[in-house]
Formats: C-alpha cells, structure tokens, sequence
C-alpha cells in the first residue's frame, strides 16, 4: 500500500482547490455521511481495574462518595452496569475525546468505479485525483488503512486494546458501501503539525501523481495542462475518461 496510488473522487472545483492551494483536507468523524460510521455501538466497555484507575487519574471518570466506599470487585460490577454503558455521560466522554482526536481522509484503490463518479465526482462532470503515498509522506505522518466492509459487526472492547478498538472503530462499515474500495489515512496534529482547526493540510506537488477527468466533465484541458506545468506539476498524468461503445466501462485517453 505504502507505494501505490489512491484516489479521490472530487468536482471541479474542490479539485482545482487542492491543485491550486496544494492542500488536502481531512475531515472528523461527526461530519461523515454514513451514520454507522465510527458507529459507537461497535464497542463495548468491559472495565477492568486498571482502566477505572486510568480514567480516574485523567480526571474522565469521577466517583461519589458511595462509590469511593466499595472494594475493586464491586467497583467494577458497579460501573459495568451503571457508569460503562454508552447511555452514561463518562462513557460518552471517552467515546468522544477518542473521536476529537481523529483526523480522516477517504480514498478509494481505483478511479474507474461508475457509482463513485456518480456519488462523488459531481455526476461525472468531476474530476478524480490520484494520490501517492510517497508524495504524502515527505510532506506529514498518518496511518493508512484499508476499510473493511461488513453485513453485521461484532462489538470489540476499548477497555481492552484501545488502539484495536479504535482501529476497528474506523475502519469497519457496511457491506453497502463495498463499491468504494475505501482507503482511509488518519493523523493529528501531533503527526500533522500544519494542519489546522478546519482539517487543512499543505501537501508537494509530488504527492500528486494523476488527474483524471470524468467523462461529462467540460473542464478546458489545455489551459489545466498549462497551468500544472506552472504550479511545478509536470509530472502529473493527465488521462480523460469516455464511455465506452461496448461495455458498461470507461475508455481512456492520455493527454
């Protein structure tokens, strides 16, 4: 994956935005269009004594006096029942101070699926940018992962392995969605010092390695060429979609 391409399907003018500015956006959680995503009822809390000792020193779980009175055992039988339950504020708390810090970009491993056009690239009258992971890594850190899509879920437990949890969390969606061949990339800003409060990020010119047009798209090919070229793209694959005569499938043209 490290060395490969990704894609994001984007309109014209999104697209002339990241070319232009050099920057790629990344987005949270809470903005995401598919409300399953980093779905929170794919975790359970199964507490432990050293998860309630951690979250009491970070000050995220707080007990009443009662509470200070009963042994570990009971602690915790008590908090699995009444506090660890995703319908309790501290738990929500933790839940959303993970989601807080999660900083996402959605890709996909191919540029030639129709419904993505469809979805994504304004109807196909957009424009797809290929994505290098060389490129991106000269320029910040992130994760890379490939989304998984499923038909039902089995819960993972964030006491146990958060980070398993949380990558699970992320990279888990319906069978639905299958189509897009998601790749995500996360980071923050202690991967990403530049990005900003509003998920902007500054990217080279080298981390972009095609540009594909869609096939309705009316974009002025020469004047892209040349003002590529300018912005120190020369390097940068132009290839123009067309439907083909004989298949539900896309032809291609290098420009």
């Amino acid at each position: 994956m490290k060395n490969g391409i990704i894609y994001k399907y984007l309109s014209v003018k999104d697209a002339l935005r990241v070319v232009m500015n050099k920057t790629l956006k990344f987005s949270q959680p809470f903005d995401f269009n598919d409300p399953f995503d980093c779905y929170e009822k794919l975790l359970k809390f199964d507490v432990t004594e050293e998860f309630i000792k951690e979250h009491l020193e970070k000050g995220i779980l707080q007990l009443d006096e009662n509470e200070r009175k009963l042994s570990s055992s009971e602690l915790i039988s008590h908090l699995k029942k009444n506090t660890y339950t995703f319908e309790n504020n501290d738990v929500k708390k933790v839940f959303e101070n993970s989601k807080k810090q999660l900083w996402i970009s959605c890709f996909s491993k191919t540029y030639k699926e129709i419904l993505m056009w469809s979805h994504y690239g304004n109807n196909h009258k957009g424009v797809c940018i290929g994505f290098n992971y060389k490129g991106l890594s000269e320029t910040f850190d992130f994760i890379p992962s490939k989304v998984k899509y499923k038909k039902k879920f089995k819960k993972v437990d964030y006491c146990n392995d958060y980070q398993k949890a949380l990558n699970y969390l992320i990279n888990t969606k319906s069978k639905n969605w299958k189509y897009e061949k998601e790749i995500r990339l996360r980071t923050n800003k202690d991967f990403a010092p530049s990005l900003n409060e509003n998920g902007i990020i500054s990217i080279k010119p080298s981390s972009i390695s095609r540009i594909i047009i869609g096939c309705n798209c009316n974009i002025n090919l020469s004047s892209l060429s040349k003002r590529l070229t300018k912005m120190n793209y020369s390097n940068v694959e132009l290839i123009k979609l067309s439907k083909s005569e004989n298949s539900f499938s896309f032809d291609e043209a290098r420009i």
